[in-house]
């Protein structure tokens, strides 16, 4: 693995540099930087790495000075994360990291590549700020996947702006043929959620990977179904299948670990086709005042599913505005809103902003969901 270095990490680093050679394979030619993220006096900063000829990133935040010294695994435990983040075949992820048994470190000196470098950096900073902002790092816990959602925008190829790539796309191109693995090979899981309300449902049909974690569910279900992720949720589970369960206590809840750990077990521990199959009826809730009770159906399992995934199938019905009720006022809400001559027509239409009855065409598409 060769890896150009930037003055200042070369610096930071004390790592000896190397004169570069020509004739490196792609996979195998990166280039790094250490970048200072916060403005203010907090001292946690980032290391980020770019393939040069597919813009693919991996970013690793906190990181200290004397941690590089340890570089060479740090950055190889980072590209492996990174690419199982992503759900990416584990076979191919393996046969990657067993041909890089070796790191040379040499001078950054195509301007070129710096500047793709500091674009991804600049936009990984604002994931880390997201992330990050108002919380220290406990135990300086590493987080080597931060930068993984920046190889989902289209950003410049080799070619300049003539030729947008996109980052995961190209080097997940290029892992599998070089290797002649499939990019993806999981268990994966056909879902169908239905959230009842009252006047008509509202379905989504999902194919989601069978090691997620119920946090990641919960995450996949805020975007299918528009919610805001502003409540507390949690996730029901019932032996028996009846209408009357949504009302009773149920048999296990998956619960917030921040809000409600020793009430139930915690929804970021547990997988998902753990539970699935073991029980008759799933509720998901979002917001315990308006109580929306998503019922969750597993459709059928798909042994080796080689597509990206989550993936929306299908969406049927509009989800409900935030806070408007529950069921029994998002009713009252439709109600007044099909009658332009309702006395609280006016103010219900300005409460309602951009919602809009009917979902539109891209809400219905078929499409990736992007956490």
């Amino acid at each position: 693995m060769q890896i150009a270095l930037t003055q200042k990490l070369a610096t930071g680093s004390g790592k000896t540099l190397s004169p570069a050679q020509e004739n490196v394979h792609p996979l195998f030619d990166w280039t790094a930087n250490w970048v200072k993220v916060w403005a203010n006096s907090r001292t946690e900063d980032m290391l980020i790495v770019l393939n040069n000829s597919t813009r693919f990133v991996v970013a690793i935040y906190p990181i200290k000075k004397k941690e590089l010294k340890q570089m060479d695994s740090i950055i190889k435990d980072a590209i492996a994360n990174t690419l199982l983040r992503i759900n990416v075949n584990p076979e191919l992820v393996t046969a990657y990291m067993e041909q890089i048994d070796s790191f040379t470190y040499v001078k950054n000196s195509n301007r070129k590549i710096s500047g793709y470098l500091t674009q991804a950096a600049n936009e990984v900073v604002y994931e880390v700020y997201d992330v990050f902002d108002g919380i220290k790092a406990i135990d300086h816990v590493i987080d080597d996947t931060v930068g993984y959602r920046f190889n989902y925008l289209v950003v410049n190829g080799p070619g300049g702006s003539s030729n947008p790539v996109c980052p995961y796309e190209t080097f997940l191109a290029a892992l599998s043929s070089h290797y002649g693995i499939q990019a993806y090979n999981y268990q994966a899981l056909e879902l169908l959620v239905t959230l009842d309300l009252g006047i008509y449902q509202a379905v989504r049909r999902l194919i989601v990977p069978a090691q997620y974690t119920f946090a990641q569910l919960h995450d996949v279900l805020q975007s299918a179904f528009s919610w805001k992720n502003s409540h507390l949720h949690d996730f029901s589970f019932y032996s028996k299948k009846s209408a009357e369960n949504k009302y009773k206590r149920p048999d296990l809840s998956l619960v917030m670990p921040a809000i409600y750990e020793g009430y139930g077990e915690v929804i970021d521990k547990q997988q998902v086709s753990d539970y699935l199959s073991k029980y008759k009826q799933v509720y998901y809730t979002y917001d315990f005042g308006d109580n929306w009770q998503h019922e969750i159906k597993l459709v059928k399992t798909i042994e080796n599913y080689h597509q990206e995934s989550p993936y929306l199938l299908e969406a049927i019905g509009q989800t409900p505005p935030e806070d408007v009720g529950g069921v029994p006022g998002f009713i009252e809400f439709s109600q007044i809103l099909a009658d332009s001559n309702h006395p609280e027509y006016q103010s219900t239409e300005k409460w309602a902003g951009y919602w809009r009855p009917e979902l539109n065409d891209w809400e219905k598409r078929p499409r990736m969901i992007r956490l």
